[in-house]
């Protein structure tokens, strides 16, 4: 029986029963039939330990530990150009993948890399989109994380948002890609704050490793008061946490202000999301009511984010935005070569 073999479910419960089974046994049994079995049972516990033993997760990946990879860590805040730096390896590579947060994300990558007439599949858990042909995939590819092929090798692969690995429900899936991804050249973009988690999953799997530091290119600015519905203008974006709180938000700063409101979050169809990320670019929508998901890629002209809350459900309980959250969501203020070049924070 071989370690790898116990992968499989049916043979990992075959191995338990069997181990029960020969516990039970051994004890009726003399001489050098006991002395055979014991031997068995050693050798199944020590298969058995090696499953379980995940203190060094990269050797489960054995596409990616045949190759020698270097990863590349852009860091640095939100609009700073490490995303940008990211993608231009991505285009300019004769295999590649994109593995992001959200299926927005890899749907403008996707979209991105089909205008620059690079031929890009779009893959999520939702839907799956062919430059050509289901039969006829393209070199590129650009797919929620959770998606990231660990046995196809490309020359080059980007990993955004790579401080989502500390997340307690979806962490596994950038650690998965991180440590599993095939690809010669690869690059993750996130905070600073992840360069230790990245430096300790990488020390036993034999990878170059490089650090790009990035600077914010716009000035980001908190104000010093808060502001009412009255004080709402163009080109701010209110932030709210549940799809009931954006739409009574919305609703509500219409009948105020006498303003029109676009609405974006995570749940939203990519069509008409993009859609009204387009309206309130080009000025068909004066303020945006969004969700966290503005947070990520989406490239919008918003002078001021306005929080309206700043505890979040997390699916369990409500809890307070952490620091790194609420800088994500308020860089997409004032970005560069936006209509916007300085923005900022109130609620």
């Amino acid at each position: 029986m071989t370690r790898f073999k116990l992968w499989s479910t049916k043979n990992l419960s075959h191995s338990f029963f069997e181990y029960f089974k020969h516990l039970k046994l051994v004890s009726h049994l003399h001489g050098s039939c006991r002395q055979y079995v014991d031997a068995n049972i050693t050798e199944q516990v020590k298969d058995i330990k090696y499953v379980f033993d995940l203190r060094d997760p990269g050797q489960f990946f054995s596409e990616a530990r045949s190759m020698k990879r270097h990863v590349i860590f852009h860091s640095g805040p939100t609009n700073s150009g490490k995303t940008y730096h990211a993608i231009q390896s991505f285009l300019n590579a004769n295999t590649a993948i994109y593995c992001g947060p959200l299926r927005m994300l890899a749907g403008e990558i996707f979209r991105k890399s089909n205008s620059q007439k690079v031929l890009c599949d779009l893959i999520t858990g939702e839907e799956r989109l062919w430059a050509v042909s289901e039969e006829e995939p393209s070199n590129h590819s650009a797919c929620t994380v959770e998606l990231c092929s660990t046995n196809q090798q490309y020359d080059v692969a980007v990993i955004d948002e790579i401080q989502m690995l500390r997340d307690y429900d979806r962490g596994w899936a950038w650690t998965r890609a991180l440590l599993g991804v095939p690809a010669k050249e690869i690059h993750v973009c996130g905070e600073e704050s992840a360069l230790k988690v990245i430096k300790s999953l990488l020390e036993k799997t034999d990878d170059t490793f490089e650090v790009k530091k990035y600077e914010r290119l716009t000035p980001l600015k908190l104000l010093n008061r808060s502001i009412d519905l009255h004080d709402l203008r163009r080109g701010d974006c209110v932030i709210a946490f549940s799809q009931k709180n954006i739409y009574n938000l919305r609703l509500m700063i219409e009948r105020v202000t006498n303003k029109k409101c676009g609405v974006i979050y995570g749940n939203l169809p990519s069509n008409v999301r993009f859609e009204q990320a387009r309206k309130f670019n080009d000025g068909d929508c004066d303020i945006l009511v969004a969700s966290d998901a503005i947070g990520m890629g989406l490239n919008l002209n918003i002078e001021r984010i306005v929080f309206s809350a700043t505890k979040k459900f997390n699916g369990y309980e409500f809890t307070d935005l952490t620091p790194s959250h609420m800088k994500q969501i308020a860089g997409r203020a004032g970005r560069f070569k936006s209509k916007f070049q300085v923005g900022y924070i109130t609620a």
